[in-house]
């Protein structure tokens, strides 16, 4: 599996590219509070989407 983690207050943008190779919509991650959010998706610390984890790390 193929990850990403940010830490709270960062964001990536997941490029058409990348996102076809996992069979998902492009868009921005951002990590806030320990929630991960992608375009209308947002779940506590990670998100499991096609083989690609996006994970949210809180401040301590």
């Amino acid at each position: 599996m193929s990850g990403i983690t940010l830490k709270n207050g960062e964001s990536c943008v997941l490029l058409q590219e990348d996102a076809d190779l996992f069979g998902i919509t492009p868009g921005e991650a951002t990590c806030s509070a320990g929630k991960i959010k992608l375009n209308s998706l947002v779940s506590n610390e990670s998100l499991s989407l096609n083989g690609l984890k996006i994970s949210c790390i809180k401040d301590q």
